[in-house]
């Protein structure tokens, strides 16, 4: 009823285990469904985490016989958005470059009902998955889908989580160049999420100075990018939420947007929360 992260809790990892035990055993038509199921969860080039997109991969692997058609391939792939052809590949190679790997349909191309075709001639095998990325405009709290993966149908109370971030300068009105600010996330969750990566953009015109031991306790390890603050937390318990601090050092003036920071859960269930984004001047 609630997730708790092992092998066995993943519907993936634990069904692409299962996969390598019916090709082991020769169960031609268990695995042919197993792989259709798997196939069916991909999304894009992986599937949920690194963890079970590695098993997957891995199990997937081991039902390829070594006289596959695959191999070998002389065939052309058209894929076609009612009835419009998008993109069209000659496959000779069993691997392609990710420019004939990768083929991007746009929101323009589609409507409510249209039909993304994929066809193919010739000899060899053909396999395929798809994604969908949305961008929301920023007055637009929440969307929906209709269709649900397997988490969501396996886990369907998700835990929220919530995440703040706080600056502090230590005076009123516009930063000023040279300005440190104090920087503070706190994330929240209704009941307790492990394994909870943190990221918290920087606004442009600034750089960071953080020293060991002054980001507070609660996370397990860190990362500093140019533009980013990343932590990760063990577990984000329901009692006790985890506050962050960092420091930051003003250089340049001008105005710039602090985007919202994000949490969300690395392994599963899917779980994710968004802050607010902030607009910040800074003077001379």
């Amino acid at each position: 009823e609630s997730w708790h992260y092992a092998w066995e809790d993943d519907p993936i990892e634990t069904t692409a285990y299962a996969l390598r035990l019916n090709a082991a055993l020769g169960d031609a038509a268990g695995t042919a469904r197993t792989v259709a199921f798997l196939r069916s969860e991909q999304h894009g080039s992986w599937w949920f985490t690194t963890k079970d997109t590695a098993a997957a991969i891995y199990a997937i692997a081991q039902t390829v016989p070594d006289s596959s058609p695959g191999f070998s391939p002389d065939e052309t792939v058209r894929v076609s958005v009612d009835g419009r052809i998008v993109k069209t590949v000659h496959v000779t190679k069993a691997i392609l470059e990710s420019s004939d790997a990768d083929i991007t349909v746009p929101a323009s191309s589609l409507k409510p009902g249209s039909t993304v075709a994929i066809e193919r001639s010739g000899t060899g095998a053909l396999y395929w998955s798809s994604d969908f990325t949305r961008y929301a405009p920023p007055w637009v709290h929440a969307t929906s889908d209709k269709s649900r993966s397997i988490f969501a149908r396996l886990f369907p109370k998700q835990p929220p989580l919530s995440v703040t971030r706080t600056y502090d300068t230590g005076h009123k009105g516009a930063w000023r160049v040279g300005d440190e600010v104090h920087v503070t996330v706190t994330v929240r969750a209704d009941q307790d999420v492990q394994y909870v990566a943190i990221e918290d953009p920087f606004p442009a015109g600034v750089e960071y100075q953080p020293l060991q031991g002054q980001t507070g306790q609660d996370w397990s390890g860190m990362q500093f990018f140019d533009d980013r603050a990343v932590f990760f937390a063990d577990t984000v318990y329901q009692r006790w939420p985890v506050t962050l601090q960092y420091t930051l050092r003003v250089t340049t003036p001008g105005t710039y947007t602090a985007p919202g920071p994000n949490a969300y859960a690395m392994y599963g269930p899917p779980v994710a929360a968004q802050g607010d984004a902030v607009t910040v001047a800074v003077q001379p």
